[in-house]
């Protein structure tokens, strides 16, 4: 991600025709993921 987590969610999120599933490795070495809100309706509708 050339915007890092943060900047990359936020811009998701302002754009109401994107959803996104992120997979990134934490600074301690740990997988974690995250999902914009457009994404877990996807989820859940």
């Amino acid at each position: 991600m050339l915007m890092g987590l943060q900047q990359a969610l936020a811009f998701v999120e302002k754009r109401k025709d994107l959803a996104a599933y992120f997979i990134y490795r934490k600074t301690n070495g740990q997988i974690s993921d995250t999902a914009s809100t457009s994404f877990l309706k996807l989820l859940n509708p």
